[in-house]
């Protein structure tokens, strides 16, 4: 089940395990590899997701990549949260904008 969060900032009540206010865990990529000619849909892993304000700085930074026509994201606090990605960027280019948000992808 895939809930939708509100993209409003909240503050963590553990700043030193989330991702927006501590430093990003390091992990390898678990998405298909492959460029997409066509719009798909995608799922990442995503390890150091705790709260909103997480879900709103990796939303924000996929939503400048033109390729990307929605995200949606299940935040799983403390967990391997899943981000959904439909449009035709890249798994390299997706993986890019997660890393510069300050998050890494969960090993499979």
């Amino acid at each position: 089940m895939t809930t939708l969060l509100p993209l409003t900032s909240t503050q963590s009540t553990d700043p030193a395990g989330c991702g927006c206010c501590g430093p990003a865990e390091s992990a390898e990529a678990s998405a298909p590899s492959g460029d997409a000619a066509t719009e798909s849909m995608t799922r990442y892993r995503v390890s150091g997701l705790s709260c909103t304000g997480c879900v709103n700085t990796v939303t924000s930074a996929l939503g400048e990549v033109p390729q990307i026509t929605s995200v949606d994201i299940e935040l799983i606090k403390g967990g391997v949260s899943t981000i959904t990605v439909t449009g035709t960027a890249s798994r390299k280019t997706v993986t890019q904008a997660i890393e510069q948000a300050g998050y890494a992808l969960a090993p499979s």
